[in-house]
């Protein structure tokens, strides 16, 4: 996970979503691809609340609109609740199970406060908890079969 000292030297510093989140206790950054993610250290464990994709205005135009702006990581049974707190926010286009407002949606900044004010509280609603790498055992992996030229059947 990088830090948000680790940000502090790049043009990602100045993304409207990080710099809203950066002050929220217990908050990491991590890149994700080609964005950032926000993590948040909660009781329950370490929970992605958002993700940004960039901004047409910082000139990370590296992505097409629909992966830049304020994704929200949420369950499908919150999508409701969300919407009906954020009217701009919508299914993502091919990320069905977050919620999404493009960067030049005009209730962007109303709907970053509104998430942000969310996360402020650990609303329920808000994030999906990180689930750690599983490591497969050895008695569930292939074994290696050795194959030499000589052992093939032609």
């Amino acid at each position: 996970m990088a830090s948000k000292q680790d940000f502090l030297n790049d043009a990602w510093l100045h993304d409207p979503v990080l710099m809203r989140f950066a002050d929220l206790p217990n908050v990491e950054f991590k890149k994700f691809f080609g964005g950032v993610a926000v993590y948040q250290q909660r009781a329950e464990g370490k929970v992605m609340l958002v993700f940004t994709g960039g901004t047409a205005a910082l000139g990370l135009n590296l992505h097409k609109p629909q992966w830049r702006g304020l994704f929200v990581a949420t369950e499908f049974a919150y999508h409701t609740e969300l919407i009906a707190r954020c009217p701009a926010l919508v299914p993502h286009s091919v990320l069905k199970k977050w919620l999404f407002i493009p960067d030049e949606h005009p209730d962007y900044t109303a709907t970053l406060q509104e998430i942000y004010r969310l996360a402020q509280h650990a609303d329920y609603r808000l994030g999906v908890m990180s689930q750690p790498k599983k490591l497969a055992k050895k008695s569930q992996q292939r074994p290696r079969l050795a194959c030499r030229k000589s052992q093939r059947k032609v």
